[in-house]
């Protein structure tokens, strides 16, 4: 066949069109591919020399602020016929007076146990998939603070497209009259989302096994808190206290209890959390909030003199020890010992018609109230007055 001009020109425009496109797919089709051999939530380290694994931790898909304000899923587990839910991580936490995004706030884990007909029992837990160590510095029989999974226990394993380590090793347990025995403890961690997922139970089980329960997991099915039912009782004011105790050998036992508030208030599903005003001269220095259930504001003056401000919903505690967290810092000792135990050093006061407490000494002044659903607090470290506390609390609306 003869080819004539205008033919070739629509070939040798053609040829190099199909070849930029072929190659554009290829080339996609690569990077997505190593994109998805790539992503891997866990770090596994290995011995250079046996390739044995050394190190295995979650590189940390969600940082602590992340967090702390993630609506963790809680995802459904579907078992074979004849296991038992002996407990439920949606049962029993959350009372029905408050708003269902109340758990985001409460729970940053969630667990369901159950058990074989049998006697294997079989744990299923989630929690953000943060940064965290899951082995210990060695193969010896200390744990160690973070982690405490052996690293010649560990396997990696590529089930799909997902990431698991499965590791197998001694534990112990206790049996029905609880007395402590020895079982093989089978696990299996894995990263779906932003949720570190974890199952284990007390049988030696191959990987595949393990594998095939990964794969009952429904992401599917969001699950629902069963709120436990509560009366709605106001909030009201409890003074500390120190308690000491005599056993029958003579010896006495104290422990002490908080100034705080209590009750179980009926929250609304979106709160309205009290604003506070600082006085002239102080500007805010950073906060901290969880789900709009709770809030705490630092403030701070050309001095260095500092005031917290917090409200959470439901009941809280007063005048606590308190130095802050990865947000904020605060120099805040809490009362002391001797202070619980002379009723004179906190006093009775109202803000806005509203019951207070009052606690001032060389280090701090601070007001702790009730509002509502509300429980309040004011500290400082400069010095202040009674009537200068109140007036600063009575500011907040």
């Amino acid at each position: 066949m003869t080819l004539t001009k205008k033919t070739k020109r629509i070939l040798c425009i053609a040829f190099p069109a199909g070849a930029i496109l072929l190659a554009a797919a290829i080339f996609l089709w690569l990077w997505l591919g190593q994109t998805r051999e790539e992503y891997k939530p866990f770090d596994v380290r290995r011995d250079q020399n046996t390739n044995a694994i050394t190190y295995c931790a979650v590189k940390g898909e969600v940082d602590q602020t992340t967090a702390a304000n993630l609506e963790l899923p809680c995802y459904e587990l579907h078992l074979p016929e004849g296991w038992t839910q002996t407990e439920n991580a949606m049962e029993g936490y959350v009372p029905d007076t408050l708003p269902r995004s109340y758990v985001n706030m409460t729970w940053d884990w969630y667990c369901d146990r159950y058990q074989s007909p049998e006697g294997v029992k079989l744990t299923f837990g989630q929690r953000p998939a943060g940064e965290q160590l899951l082995t210990r510095p060695d193969s010896t029989d200390s744990y160690s603070i973070s982690g405490n999974l052996d690293p010649a226990s560990i396997q990696e394993v590529q089930f799909g497209d997902t990431q698991v380590i499965y590791y197998q090793q001694p534990d112990s347990d206790l049996d029905e009259n609880w007395n402590p025995v020895k079982v093989t403890c089978t696990g299996v961690y894995w990263v779906h989302d932003q949720s570190l997922l974890h199952l284990s139970c007390t049988q030696a089980m191959e990987v595949n096994q393990m594998l095939e329960l990964i794969s009952r997991v429904d992401y599917q099915a969001q699950r629902e808190p069963i709120a436990v039912k509560t009366e709605v009782v106001p909030l009201t004011l409890v003074p500390g206290r120190v308690i000491n105790e005599t056993k029958e050998d003579g010896s006495v036992w104290s422990s002490t209890e908080s100034y705080r508030s209590e009750g179980s208030p009926a929250v609304p599903d979106q709160p309205q959390l009290l604003a506070f005003s600082p006085p002239e001269g102080y500007t805010l220095d950073g906060s901290w909030a969880e789900f709009g259930y709770s809030i705490q504001e630092k403030y701070r003056n050309e001095e260095g003199e500092l005031i917290s401000y917090s409200c959470c919903t439901g009941p809280g505690q007063f005048f606590k020890q308190d130095n802050g967290n990865g947000q904020l810092y605060f120099p805040f000792q809490g009362i002391s010992w001797e202070e619980l135990a002379d009723p004179n050093s906190v006093q009775e006061a109202q803000v806005n018609g509203n019951p207070a407490f009052v606690h001032i000494n060389d280090d701090v002044a601070e007001i702790g109230w009730i509002d509502g659903y509300c429980t309040l607090q004011i500290r400082c470290t400069a010095p202040m007055t009674q009537e200068e506390l109140i007036a600063l609390a009575e500011a907040v609306a």
